[in-house]
């Protein structure tokens, strides 16, 4: 298959890449909005049933898991499609311990390392690219690193690796990448204690590295840091369910919080279920406006050191807790807060999880981290394990400190501060986390509707949306609106009773009014609806919601009674008007003026404008003109769709489309390559442009390349052709460029190899044909025959006229040999015992020598041989008696060889010490 025909996959690959990594920054809103209300400010934390969720090592989240890149592909202008693509994601803790942060002093915190893996496929036939079907698949591996204390995401890498099999089997290869992200501060994409309502938003940089390998882009173009502010609101809470009525596959999450992301501009980026049932989501969405959109639900959840678990409905209950907990729920600063922390263990999980093995939490030891501060303690037991009572290792007011005066960073709607508290028991890998409120007063009961969070589904048209922090509360003729406001009590005393503590009131022309009771606990809150519809009389006036709190209902008083009431304006007008225009007549590369200038609001005020334009490279969209006049360049003939939004002050939005036709120019090619290179190294030739104005193709199709004259690496079909000449002399590269049209340009590069030095082989040494292994090192015995060789490499045409020269030692002068030709194969001997350098070269037809190859022969000295004396010889006293012997040696020894006689082996005639070694005879015979 022709790579180039995967430049549609490409095309894919770059538009998703660039939807995870969407700057979104908060724009500044105007009075009269969900912004101005309810300021949404960083996260912060509070007393609540559900606090931050802990983990331990080995619990595991299954995802059902789904990309649905249908709008994409159709907004891109690719002609393709392309199934949803599925498979399963496994969310694991890996470990847990202390990680720095990113700021300037590398503060070590308690952190988790979850694993991410996943691998997904559109299916056989599920993909298709400009006529080839095939199969499309994704494999990720990700590692995030979350802070215990807050659940905020530290750093977090994948590595994403796409390929595309066409006609199932003929894989291309799209990218391999590795991604890097480091958030400064840690981004908190929860605030805890989450309730309905909530809203908040966050400074923050992303800091994105990346790094791999794709043949057809650079993967550091997605190299990025930017300054963030995303908004999040929790929207719902309840169960999370599907758009046709279905339930998720784990049916544990009945109390889930819906939180809604959104960008800059108000649109959504995507949303969570969180289940605190599961200790994380049950539903994860990422959506980008181009089109993009993956969704992760939730299938199975185990978690480790549990008892009772069923992996699709129930979590069961840990088998320890570390719990944490002060006096009071909040504080003010500059007071002194005493921590408990206890070790528990019911009787239940006891029973469940133990056993005999309690002993292995004896003297449990705890690393702590309040505010800063870091210390240790070791629990003691209190009380005997036991099947029938809670037995508990406490650590009673284990740790003491004084509010700060300061706030933490990340100042909430509801206290003046919080203070995350962990503990953190290495030994056995249990987490405890607690969060002080700090506060500026202290009540008994302070109950007020909040003007943070309030959340507004508009029905217009019978199309219900939910209005983004930061959208004008606005409506026109015709709305249905219903209307969430959050009553909170900022007091440490629990609210009860049945009677309503708060009353809400719309005095447009449709009146309408609600009412909620209680309870509502210590530092928490609840919500009240209502509903009602805007009527053309109320276009232009001074139309409100109105909420008042009455804590005298339940028989209690209010620490403050400043703050029982709240007004919301809600602005009632009409739609704008658009109209757009164009600049006639354009080709390629000319600015072409789109004019939406003429868009006015029928009910006054201003207007701005959001163009969309469909380009060759896809659909840009958020391109945001105060003065509504936009200049754009197409590099591509055809007819592109454009459109404007036009927004009025409250935020309400009239499209205008329209559709501009670009007209065509002639294609181009340039490419470049080197002069010169050595032969057999590797030599690439690229094109540096190749555009053509004539075409209505995407990008990557406009121009196809055909290398030819040498093979390339790459393919025939890449932008780039890399090859490895293999003799010296000159190569001429053609290029052939062909349009959509057929039309053809070819250009030519031609690049000269330069002369290489030879190079050498490993010695190899034989005995008797039988190669000897180097790493049992080279003995030989003196002037014993001996087989070298050597294998020599150049380029072809000096192969066969390499010289090869030997030297044979370094200790003997003469032992040279040379031959002709890549294989050097010798005969050899050494007459001297020792060690002998042998050491080879090649050298080529022009004098260039390859470097020299050495090796180490050990010639052992062998001892002469004496033969043809019988051990024991009787002879007569005083008989004459003649004695002779045959002596042997190497042949280098033979000549200087000599015979001695020891006449006696009782007398030392040499006096050298030893009696048996004198010559007192000389000769072979006696």
């Amino acid at each position: 298959m022709n790579p180039s025909r995967a430049g549609p996959c490409l095309f894919l690959l770059a538009l998703f890449l660039s939807a995870l990594f969407v700057p979104m920054v908060q724009p500044p809103v105007a009075d009269t909005t969900l912004g101005s209300l309810s300021a949404p400010s960083p996260s912060s934390g509070s007393v609540a049933v559900d606090e931050v969720p802990t983990w331990r090592v080995g619990d595991e989240w299954v995802y059902d898991t789904g990309f649905d890149v249908a709008t994409l592909i159709a907004n891109s202008g690719v002609s393709a499609s392309v199934s949803t693509l599925s498979g399963d994601t496994t969310m694991e803790i890996e470990s847990i311990g202390l990680e720095p942060m990113n700021d300037p002093a590398g503060t070590n915190v308690v952190a988790y390392t979850q694993t991410i893996e996943g691998d997904f496929t559109s299916g056989n036939w599920g993909a298709s690219f400009n006529g080839i079907s095939g199969r499309l698949d994704i494999e990720y591996r990700g590692v995030d690193v979350i802070r215990a204390s807050d659940m905020a995401t530290i750093d977090s890498s994948f590595d994403l690796k796409v390929e595309f099999y066409g006609l199932n089997f003929i894989r291309v290869g799209v990218a391999d990448l590795t991604f890097d992200t480091e958030y400064s501060p840690a981004k908190e994409s929860r605030d805890h204690p989450v309730r309905s309502g909530d809203n908040w938003s966050q400074a923050y940089t992303q800091a994105t590295t990346v790094s791999g390998s794709s043949d057809y882009f650079d993967p550091s173009d997605f190299d990025t840091t930017t300054s963030e502010n995303t908004t999040w609101a929790v929207t719902d809470s309840g169960a999370a369910t599907f758009q046709d009525g279905s339930s998720l596959k784990y049916s544990g999450c009945d109390d889930s919080y819906k939180i809604n992301q959104w960008n800059t501009t108000g649109s959504p980026t995507g949303f969570e279920w969180y289940c605190p049932a599961v200790r994380g989501a049950s539903w994860i969405r990422i959506q980008q406006s181009a089109g993009f959109q993956i969704d992760w639900t939730l299938k199975e959840y185990n978690p480790q050191f549990s008892y009772g678990v069923v992996d699709d409905s129930d979590p069961g209950s840990r088998c320890t807790t570390l719990e944490l907990s002060t006096q009071y729920p909040a504080y003010l600063p500059s007071s002194t807060v005493n921590v408990d922390v206890d070790y528990v263990i019911t009787p239940a999980a006891y029973s469940a999880c133990f056993s005999d093995q309690i002993d292995r939490y004896n003297s449990a030891y705890m690393e702590y981290n309040i505010a800063g501060a870091t210390g240790s303690l070791n629990f003691d037991t209190t009380s005997s394990p036991s099947t029938t009572q809670e037995s508990r290792w406490s650590g009673i007011a284990c740790c003491t400190y004084t509010v700060p005066t300061t706030t933490d960073g990340s100042p909430s709607n509801d206290d003046h501060s919080s203070d995350g508290i962990v503990a953190f028991d290495a030994q056995n890998g249990v987490v405890g986390v607690f969060t002080v409120i700090v506060d500026l007063s202290i009540v008994g009961v302070d109950l007020l509707p909040l003007a943070d969070g309030i959340v507004v589904d508009r029905t217009r048209d019978g199309v219900t949306s939910r209005l983004a922090p930061g959208d004008p509360l606005a409506g026109i003729d015709g709305d249905e609106i219903e209307m969430t406001v959050l009553i909170a009590n900022r007091g440490i005393l629990n609210v009860g009773g049945t009677n309503p503590i708060a009353t809400a009131w719309w005095n447009g022309t449709n009146p309408s009014t609600a009412q909620r009771s209680g309870p509502v606990g210590a530092y928490g809150q609840t919500s009240m609806t209502m509903s009602f519809q805007v009527a053309t009389a109320d276009i232009g006036q001074s139309t409100e919601v109105e909420v008042r709190t009455d804590a005298a209902a339940i028989g209690a008083t209010d620490g403050n009674a400043s703050n029982d009431f709240l007004s919301i304006p809600f602005y009632v007008g009409t739609l704008p008007t658009a109209n757009l225009s164009w600049d006639e007549g354009r080709s390629t590369g000319d600015e072409v003026l789109l004019n939406a200038s003429g868009s006015f609001d029928d009910d006054g005020g201003t207007v701005r404008c959001v163009f969309t334009v469909v380009t060759s490279t896809g659909t840009e969209t958020g391109l945001e003109e105060d003065d509504c006049l936009l200049e754009w360049i197409w590099n591509d003939g055809g007819a592109w769709s454009v459109s404007v939004e036009v927004i009025d002050e409250e935020g309400d939005v009239t499209v205008g489309t329209g559709e501009v036709v670009v007209l065509n120019r002639a294609p181009e090619v340039v490419i470049e390559a080197p002069l010169q290179v050595e032969a057999r190294s590797s030599a690439t030739v690229r094109v540096l442009e190749a555009y053509d104005n004539d075409t209505v193709s995407p990008v990557g199709q406009d121009v196809l390349f055909e290398w030819s004259g040498v093979v390339c690496e790459e393919g025939s079909s890449s932008d780039r052709c890399t090859f490895s000449p293999s003799d010296e002399g000159l190569t001429v590269v053609t290029l052939t460029a062909t349009d959509d049209d057929g039309a053809t340009t070819v250009v030519n590069a031609s690049v000269e190899a330069t002369n290489i030095a030879p190079t050498l082989g490993a010695m190899a040494l034989f005995r008797n044909g039988t190669e000897i292994p180097v790493i049992e090192g080279w003995v030989v015995n003196e002037d014993e025959p001996i087989g070298l060789l050597v294998q020599a490499d150049d380029t072809p045409n000096d192969l066969s006229s390499l010289a090869v020269l030997w030297d044979l030692s370094n200790l003997v002068d003469g032992l040279e040999e040379g031959t002709v030709g890549p294989v050097s194969s010798i005969e050899a001997s050494w007459p001297v015992a020792g060690t002998h350098r042998v050491t080879v070269q090649a050298i080529d037809d022009d004098g260039v020598a390859s470097g020299t190859v050495e090796a180490d022969v050990v010639v052992r000295n062998v001892a002469p041989t004496i033969g043809g004396l019988d051990a024991t010889v009787a002879v007569y006293e005083d008989e004459l008696v003649k004695l002779s012997v045959t002596v042997d040696d190497t042949a280098s020894d033979l000549l200087n060889l000599s015979t001695c006689w020891d006449l006696d082996d009782r007398i030392d005639t040499d006096n050298d010490g030893g009696a048996t070694n004198d010559c007192d005879v000389e000769g072979v015979t006696l």
